[in-house]
């Protein structure tokens, strides 16, 4: 131990340095131009070949900023290598940082935490200090920046783009929707899949008239159902033009419309025959009073009963120019 660029004082009654312990001898350090006093009763008590000497304290200080690489301490008069490190890096312990060297207890207390790197605040960066960094996402998205001296990068990572649980909706194409929540931050991922499509492109389809009669196609929309063939037109059209109709003695109804699309249904129909087959006729009788009994039509136009006419009478011309029913005829 020593003093280092001044002058040491041993003052007052009970005041001792004691250099050195018994088989351990030390040294008292001065340096040249100043002085070791003992005055009012101070003393110094030396082991067994301690010695009072006049020299110098060194330290090693690479960069120069006043604190010390290690505890190491050297006595020379010249500058020394210390920790095997060049002379050139000794400094003497007077110009070390007063924060670095405790007056109390005569040791360092604290050291240069980067002894490569001036600071006379003793404030150390990270090795890596000023270099280029990236802070990236878990969607490998990334801020670049620059590392700072506590070794941290100067920027964050970029919110990912989605957040897992929140809402989402998965829908088709036709608008429908499943309700769910996101699970990939990265990608938006819903934990639903979209309903299906009520009907699939290219499946069969037909296209029916209101009578019945199609087109077979395949479906074209699959939100809709469209069809890619229409339905067939109806055989008529309602107001369409109907008639004559004609019964089969020539009597006609006229012209009339169409009531039913897939029929016709003429709003007009044939009239009916005047007669039918086995329709009740007779009895025909002549003027005498003579009759044939009762028959049937054989003609639906005429009817032509199956009885024939009236009978003929007894002859043809009466006494006297008329017919006659009862006399004798006159020929």
């Amino acid at each position: 131990m020593g003093v280092d660029n001044g002058n040491l004082t041993i003052s007052g009654a009970g005041v001792s340095i004691t250099l050195g312990t018994p088989g351990n001898p030390a040294t008292l350090i001065f340096n040249n131009g100043f002085s070791v006093t003992k005055t009012s009763g101070g003393s110094i008590v030396k082991a067994a070949g301690s010695v009072i000497s006049k020299t110098y304290i060194w330290m090693r200080d690479n960069d120069g900023d006043g604190w010390p690489a290690s505890t190491t301490l050297a006595v020379a008069t010249n500058a020394p290598s210390i920790d095997s490190q060049v002379s050139t890096q000794s400094k003497r312990r007077y110009t070390m940082n007063s924060g670095a060297w405790s007056v109390a207890t005569q040791t360092i207390t604290t050291t240069d935490c980067n002894d490569g790197s001036f600071s006379s605040g003793n404030s150390c960066c990270s090795a890596n200090y000023g270099q280029a960094c990236s802070a990236c996402n878990a969607c490998s998205s990334c801020n670049n920046g620059t590392y700072l001296c506590n070794g941290t990068c100067s920027v964050s990572a970029p919110a990912t783009p989605y957040t897992v649980g929140a809402a989402c909706s998965a829908c088709n194409s036709c608008g429908s929707c499943n309700n769910g929540t996101i699970t990939n931050a990265c990608t938006g991922a819903c934990s639903v899949s979209a309903p299906a499509t009520p009907y699939t492109v290219g499946a069969a389809c037909s296209a029916c008239n209101s009578c019945g009669s199609c087109n077979s196609g395949t479906i074209t929309n699959a939100c809709t159902g469209a069809c890619s063939v229409s339905a067939p037109a109806t055989p008529y059209s309602v107001g369409q033009w109907c008639g004559d109709y004609c019964n089969s003695c020539g009597q006609c109804s006229g012209s009339g419309t169409c009531t039913n699309a897939c029929t016709c249904a003429c709003s007009v129909t044939a009239p009916a025959n005047p007669y039918y087959i086995g329709q009740y006729c007779g009895p025909y009788c002549n003027i005498c009073g003579q009759c044939t009994g009762t028959g049937g039509c054989t003609n639906v136009c005429t009817c032509a009963c199956s009885t024939g006419g009236a009978p003929a009478t007894y002859c043809e011309i009466y006494y006297g120019g008329a017919p006659g029913c009862n006399e004798p005829c006159i020929f």
